[in-house]
């Protein structure tokens, strides 16, 4: 027992070993998919608080070219409109649009006017010295009479400033000197922006004292274009961007900061998941304990089973030999039905045609001389009858031989002898066609391939079979009944090569079985139905014939081409007629045949190769 508690106990940390590690990659794998999201919402921040700045610029550049571009500040620039300051940039200007400066210079760089603008008082300020000397640096002047936007720094305080050259109202110079716009980014203007964002934002001039954060990652930037994002504490994250001047110079750093809630949430998650796994690992080492101890009663067990399942393999490959000898004597049984029905058949059908052909010999040699002597008779009583006609219209006739005209009425003996020849004449015809189907049926002289048309086997087999169609053949029906119509759809055929003989069996097999399932349909049926359609499909003739009769269920579909298999009554069916129609078309045609319920009714369809010679065994389609 010792030795499975040792066991259990190595199980049991092994899982709390997997646990473990499974924790620690999860949480490594976690966390860093936290912590890239956590930089990827940085990054977007940072791109939202650079956005709002440029939408500063934006609106400031487009401030300038609208007070930069105007005959009243052209006009004041040459002196022609002296009250301009006063009456065209008023309060309102600086307010609406956030403006701290605006100086204007002429054409020699001269400050011609400016107002600096203290929004917090509303009062105009006079323009700081240091202002001055910032303007009048020969880096920054030359470039403020061109159409510039962007950063500049007025002592120790940041400032969006915008510039254009002074041209009229139409765009037309020459200029006459330049106006500049400026916002301060004082820490009230940038808390101010920070609000529209959302964020905590510092703007942290290059020139002065940077907190420490800020001097790694300004060592860090490059350019305008890089950013930096990293995290401060557990509960802070901060992204940096470098800020150029006019000059496109580093001039400022800009910081945001935002709490870190997505780490938190990881971290969160991560605590979840540890719970989780605690529990999993205590239920899971439970559990083992458990099947641990239940090992030791099963090990008693064992060589029991062992015995038990060497008996039971010895038995089965015992059954597996006596199945092998059960499925080898079945095949052999059903070889020898097949051979048996063959046989039978083969007897059957060559007993029948020696029988059919003697026959259709001994009645051809009679119905040829009846046929033959029905014409010259014919033509004798009408050569008799003309001649009475003439003795009647020239010879008088005596009393008596008048009357015995007329009791024997011959006019009606005249026109029905006439009659009764020519319907001799058409039996004699007809017992010539059933003679010829006859032989054309047994074809004991063709057992080798034949190049035949179907049609005319199809016929010959609908020939024989007429009186099976007509009313009195129906016993289950009322004798007013319909006869079974038969609708041919006859494709172009070409001749096909094959036995002949034994198609023309297979036909009558398959009509032979319609003919009885129709008589088996109850009296408020629909008319008695045979359909009977050929078409060509490649190599192959699709022969199909089909019925209204009673369906075929799809249980036994499989098994109407097995010998001996029937579902008439006893003593109605032998159980070969379709077996040996299977094995004519399949074995001796190398084609298919199959039946199947479509359209509500029966059909069973053919696929026989145009070529015996050079057609490949075919595998049956199933229904």
């Amino acid at each position: 027992m010792m030795s499975f508690r040792r066991v259990s106990l190595i199980l049991l940390g092994t899982l709390m070993g997997t646990i473990g590690i499974l924790y620690g990659v999860s949480s490594t794998i976690l966390l860093s998919s936290f912590e890239a999201v956590e930089r990827q919402k940085t990054e977007q921040d940072v791109e939202r608080v650079m956005e709002a700045i440029t939408t500063r610029q934006t609106t400031l550049q487009a401030n300038a070219i609208d007070y930069a571009v105007w005959d009243a500040t052209y006009d004041f620039v040459q002196g022609k409109k002296p009250d301009y300051p006063t009456t065209d940039i008023g309060i309102g200007t600086f307010n609406t649009a956030r403006i701290d400066l605006i100086v204007i210079r002429d054409a020699q760089q001269q400050i011609v006017h400016s107002v600096n603008y203290d929004r917090p008082t509303g009062k105009h300020l006079p323009l700081p010295p240091e202002l001055q000397a910032d303007l009048s640096r020969s880096s920054y002047s030359s470039l403020l009479n061109q159409q510039q936007t962007g950063f500049l720094q007025f002592g120790h305080t940041l400032a969006l400033v915008a510039s254009h050259p002074i041209l009229t109202s139409e765009g037309q110079g020459p200029s006459v000197g330049s106006l500049i716009l400026a916002q301060y980014l004082t820490p009230a203007a940038v808390q101010q922006l920070g609000q529209v964002t959302q964020l905590t934002i510092g703007l942290y001039p290059l020139s002065g004292a940077l907190p420490l954060d800020v001097q790694q990652a300004s060592a860090t930037l490059s350019d305008s274009a890089s950013r930096v994002i990293q995290p401060l504490d557990r509960q802070t994250i901060a992204g940096y961007v470098l800020i150029p001047d006019i000059r496109n110079q580093p001039i400022a750093v800009l910081k945001i900061s935002k709490p870190r809630t997505v780490y938190q949430q990881g971290l969160l998650s991560l605590r979840y998941l540890a719970m989780s796994l605690l529990i999993v690992g205590g239920f899971a080492g439970i559990v083992m304990w458990r099947l641990v101890q239940q090992a030791a009663l099963l090990l008693a067990e064992r060589n029991q089973i062992k015995q038990a399942l060497r008996q039971e393999t010895a038995l089965r490959q015992a059954d597996l030999k006596y199945r092998q000898k059960a499925q080898e004597l079945e095949q052999t049984l059903r070889e020898l039905q097949h051979t048996q029905a063959r046989l039978v058949q083969s007897e059957k059908m060559s007993s029948l045609g020696r029988l059919v052909a003697g026959i259709a010999h001994e009645i051809n040699n009679p119905v040829n001389f009846i046929s033959g002597n029905v014409t010259y008779a014919a033509d004798y009583v009408q050569v008799l009858l003309q001649l009475v006609n003439a003795y009647q219209q020239h010879y008088p006739i005596p009393p008596e031989v008048q009357s015995e005209f007329e009791d024997l009425d011959l006019d009606f003996l005249k026109e029905d002898l006439l009659k009764l020849l020519n319907s001799m004449a058409v039996g004699s015809e007809r017992i010539q066609q059933i003679v010829l189907s006859l032989r054309s049926f047994s074809r004991l002289d063709e057992t080798a391939i034949k190049t035949v048309d179907l049609h005319a086997g199809i016929e010959s087999t609908l020939l024989l079979l007429q009186h099976r169609l007509q009313p009195d053949a129906l016993p289950s029906r009322l004798p007013c009944s319909p006869s079974i119509r038969v609708i041919r759809a006859y494709g172009d055929l070409p001749p096909v090569e094959c036995y002949p003989s034994q198609l023309n069996q297979v036909f009558m097999n398959v009509l032979t079985n319609a003919i009885e399932a129709l008589q088996r349909q109850p009296m408020d049926a629909a008319p008695p139905t045979i359909w009977i359609e050929t078409e060509l499909q490649g190599d192959h003739v699709i022969a199909r014939f089909g019925n209204n009769g009673p369906s075929i269920p799809e249980t036994i579909q499989n098994q109407v081409f097995d010998p001996f298999f029937t579902t008439k009554p006893v003593g109605q069916g032998t159980g070969l007629g379709l077996a040996i129609s299977y094995q004519i078309v399949v074995e001796n045609h190398h084609g298919q045949i199959y039946c199947q319920n479509c359209n509500n009714r029966v059909e069973f369809v053919m696929h026989i190769p145009l070529r015996l010679r050079s057609a490949a065994p075919a595998v049956l389609q199933s229904a």
